[in-house]
């Protein structure tokens, strides 16, 4: 059990501790955005009951879904970069295929 515990805390040298908080931030953002795009939806004068800067930064957290665009072209192109540089290639069957088994279950 301790060696399960600590494979799932460890570091990879290729891992940005960075994009955790920078990660996290954009989960935020599209909580709330959910949030307020429900009870816009279910409250029509929503909007007249909070201040102008809170709607603003409401309207404004669809922003994390371009945040989660951002962090996974780069995390993708970091791993295409480090298996050219130990191959000196990169098989992008390979890349899809191994991309395709690691997304695709989650829609199951």
């Amino acid at each position: 059990m301790k060696k399960f515990i600590a494979h799932l805390t460890e570091q990879k040298p290729s891992e940005h501790p960075a994009l955790h908080g920078f990660r996290a931030l954009a989960i935020g953002l599209v909580v709330v955005c959910h949030y307020f795009y429900i009870i816009v939806r279910n409250d029509v004068d929503f909007h007249k009951s909070i201040p102008v800067a809170l709607l603003t930064f409401f309207q404004n957290t669809s922003s994390g879904i371009d945040a989660f665009f951002v962090l996974s072209g780069f995390l993708i192109s970091a791993g295409l970069r480090d298996v050219w540089k130990r191959k000196g290639n990169v098989d992008l069957g390979e890349f899809f295929i191994k991309r395709t088994m690691r997304i695709f279950p989650g829609y199951y």
